[in-house]
């Protein structure tokens, strides 16, 4: 009996330790807390880090001050975030703000569970942003990935992306909604963040 209240209690204190909010703007930490990603080919070519007071964009939010786009040329830009805790149907939201002259304009957001094991990193959802696909609209756009695993798990996102000469594609910001939380809870943008 005392080992079935064990396995009951650890249970309950996983989903507990992975029911947490994560919030995150590109205001600060970007080039600490983010890598170059694991993904040979595209290595050395990061996400340009920015400032929307030197773009023609509004940001997302009255707070917002900071954005990620895919550096220069249409060539793919990728980066990885720092590994958060995630759990079984928990929510990944992205604000993506893409303004197209081009069908090669890309936002692809991956998200991983570290295996640790092979070496290879399990899939566990992944969401596009690009003019060729059906409903594609112009401007801010809410990306949503629904996590697709059997257990809690470490994890973390990679994002990749093109730009040609002339459009504008950018990352605001992204959260993740753990599976029994309320989207009204979990704000990326708070008051409390900016007092």
């Amino acid at each position: 009996m005392i080992q079935i209240k064990y396995i009951i209690f650890v249970s309950f204190l996983s989903a507990a330790f992975c029911s947490k909010c994560l919030r995150y703007t590109f205001e600060e930490d970007y080039e600490s807390l983010f890598e170059k990603c694991t993904i040979q080919a595209l290595q050395e070519i990061l996400w340009s880090h920015g400032h929307y007071n030197t773009t023609e964009v509004t940001g997302q939010h009255a707070y917002s001050s900071a954005f990620i786009s895919p550096s220069g040329s249409a060539t793919l830009s990728c980066v990885s975030s720092f590994s958060f805790s995630m759990a079984p149907n928990g929510l990944i939201e992205i604000i993506a703000y893409m303004d197209s002259v081009s069908p090669s304009d890309l936002i692809a957001v991956l998200a991983y569970e570290i295996t640790g094991e092979s070496g290879i990193d399990t899939s566990v959802g992944s969401v596009l942003l690009s003019p060729v696909i059906t409903n594609f609209k112009q401007g801010w756009n809410h990306l949503k990935i629904s996590v697709i695993s059997r257990t809690d798990f470490e994890g973390y996102l990679t994002f990749m992306g093109t730009a040609a000469e002339g459009s504008t594609v950018l990352i605001d910001s992204f959260r993740y909604i753990p599976p029994d939380q309320d989207e009204s809870s979990c704000e990326i943008y708070t008051t409390t963040n900016h007092d």
